[in-house]
């Protein structure tokens, strides 16, 4: 799996539960999203131009236990040089410790944490 997303290859890889769609951008450029919100938040994202990159990069942190470790956000927008990551409330309450050491290793790097409330105050959702 993890090779798999470093290398960008989307199509049969199985991560999470959410399903993947290809977004059209309005240029063509097809890009792959995991899931309704991630979808929404692209479709905004277009409609109110703001360049974005989905599911390109890693981001490298070291675990609790001095490992290195890989995150893959969701999104990166250049202009803004921000990651964004679209998060269910839930799945992150499993997750915060690995979200504070993803900071605490990058501390130079904007990451984003968008959730359903977030969405529907941005009229996303």
């Amino acid at each position: 799996v993890r090779k798999a997303w470093k290398d960008g290859k989307f199509d049969d890889v199985k991560v999470g539960h959410c399903k993947w769609f290809k977004f059209v951008k309005l240029n063509g450029t097809i890009c792959n999203v995991q899931g309704t919100w991630e979808y929404a938040y692209a479709a905004w994202l277009e409609k109110n131009n703001i360049n974005f990159i989905s599911h390109k990069g890693r981001i490298s942190y070291i675990d609790e236990n001095n490992n290195e470790r890989s995150y893959y956000p969701d999104f990166f927008l250049p202009e803004t040089n921000e990651y964004i990551d679209i998060k269910n409330k839930y799945h992150f309450s499993l997750n915060e410790k690995k979200w504070d050491l993803i900071r605490k290793s990058n501390p130079e790097v904007k990451i984003t944490l968008l959730f359903e409330e977030d969405l529907k105050q941005k009229e996303i959702l």
